[in-house]
């Protein structure tokens, strides 16, 4: 008699746990994924003769093994923006914008 009555209540803790476990993946999920814009403007060369030149950032993004139809991956871009952000940079200018490998120059205007 005992068993029949703890089985419903068993259920329900476990399907609550499993609704707490589902939310509290997509809350996870939804962080992770969440990034915020970057805080440096673009820029041209002859637009910051008045910045102190930060240095020149380089990143290259592993395209895999060698492919007659390569994976495309955009991560040298997010990877020199972030660094250059890391610098204290305000302005950076594009030297190589590819898909798997960026340079650009990090400036830092007092304006």
């Amino acid at each position: 008699m005992m068993k029949k009555d703890r089985c419903p209540q068993f259920q329900r803790r476990i399907r609550r746990i499993a609704r707490l476990g589902l939310v509290l993946g997509v809350a996870m999920a939804a962080a992770c994924s969440w990034h915020e814009p970057y805080t440096v403007a673009v820029s041209v060369e002859p637009m910051m003769a008045r910045c102190r030149n930060l240095g020149s950032v380089m990143a290259l993004t592993d395209m895999g093994s060698l492919q007659i139809n390569p994976k495309f991956r955009y991560g040298a871009q997010d990877a020199v923006l972030r660094t250059a952000e890391m610098m204290a940079a305000t302005h950076v200018v594009w030297v190589s914008d590819h898909h798997f490998a960026a340079v650009l120059d990090a400036y830092h205007c007092q304006d």
